[in-house]
């Protein structure tokens, strides 16, 4: 007797390669009973994938029509890990600081890798960190919904806000993570943070007008330009400069 099983997976990558098994058996007898076909467990017939399993039982080269049974299995509650499902998992983002990053999708897989469902909406947090592990930035404000029967959980309204991108001139390479607040599991995405656009200026030094006496020339003048986060705006940004000298004239 032949034994076939084939798996229609809930898995769509699976589904791209054959999934048919065959297994042979010839009579045999056990407990006084003769002409039991008897197919031992191995590791081809164990339930890892979450799908349909089909099992059909023939005979070949006789009349008797096949004996077809079907089983469902599904994938464990049991989380194993968490894993990026939106585009942005091949692809590194780049952002300004004072802008938001573009909602985040993830799924969970229990420990055979078949995707499972959130028990919950978890609480989700931020973070953007460098390479070093100096969090930039950690937001708790997000946004969350469940999605795709409760197996996917989406991530939106994360506001990039960040004093401290300076650290990580000239190329702005960070990590942002999504954490659980309350169970071990987190996604990480690489993405460059840019400073914002220009806010404000600095002259150095500060007080280089208090010391000027009539016939100085100046020479030089050195500028600091810097977001609304404090941070300094990215080398070789264009800006139009104007200067205008206000005289106060002391009256006798």
């Amino acid at each position: 007797m032949v034994l076939e099983r084939k798996i229609n997976a809930e898995d769509k990558d699976l589904q791209k390669t054959s999934h048919v098994h065959s297994f042979r058996a010839s009579p045999s007898s056990r407990k006084g009973f003769r002409g039991l076909y008897l197919f031992s467990v191995n590791p081809k017939l164990i339930f890892e994938k979450a799908g349909e399993y089909t099992f059909s039982f023939h005979i070949k080269e006789s009349d008797c029509s096949s004996y077809v049974y079907s089983v469902r299995v599904k994938a464990q509650s049991q989380v194993k890990r968490w894993v990026l499902v939106s585009d942005m998992q091949h692809a590194k983002l780049s952002l300004r600081v004072g802008s938001h990053f573009p909602p985040i999708s993830i799924a969970c897989y229990d420990v055979y890798e078949n995707r499972t469902s959130f028990r919950r909406v978890p609480k989700l947090i931020a973070k953007v960190s460098t390479k070093q592990g100096v969090i930039l930035f950690q937001s708790e404000t997000l946004k969350s919904h469940l999605l795709s029967k409760c197996s996917v959980i989406t991530a939106e309204n994360i506001l990039v806000k960040s004093s401290e991108v300076d650290l990580i001139r000239p190329g702005y390479e960070a990590q942002l993570t999504i954490c659980s607040k309350d169970e071990p599991f987190d996604v990480s995405v690489p993405c460059k943070v840019l400073p914002g656009s220009v806010d404000y200026l600095n002259a150095k030094p500060k007080d280089f007008m208090k010391h000027l006496l009539p016939g100085n020339v100046v020479q030089e003048l050195e500028l600091e330009v810097f977001d609304a986060y404090g941070n300094h705006v990215k080398q070789g940004s264009d800006l139009s400069l104007w200067m205008d000298f206000i005289f106060n004239r002391k009256q006798t």
